[in-house]
């Protein structure tokens, strides 16, 4: 199997409305991409965005993860970009979901 390698930037907000609530939920109470704040950008290898996103996961998750002193773990509501592609993460419900282009990049 073939990996690629994948540009990827996490984006997380404090917005009260949706934080940690599920993909659904934000698109429906105010959802704006202003609110959230870039915190984070690297590269990881995978076979596919999906493999890509649960690497993503895992990592920003583990006890040692990338910027663990300046940023919160993944959790839900945060953002994720994939060579550019917005997902919204809604993990306690399906995992990841794509933002509509129009939604993230106005």
């Amino acid at each position: 199997m073939i990996n690629n390698f994948y540009d990827y930037e996490i984006y997380q907000t404090d917005n009260r409305n949706y934080t940690f609530m599920s993909f659904e939920y934000a698109m429906n109470h105010g959802f704006k991409r202003n609110d959230y704040k870039f915190c984070y950008k690297g590269i990881v290898e995978a076979s596919c965005v999906n493999e890509a996103l649960n690497k993503l996961w895992i990592r920003h998750n583990a006890d040692d993860r990338p910027a663990g002193k300046t940023m919160r773990s993944l959790s839900m509501s945060d953002v994720v970009t994939i060579d550019g592609i917005p997902y919204y993460c809604d993990c306690s419900r399906v995992g990841w979901s794509e933002i509509p282009a129009e939604r993230w990049y106005r």
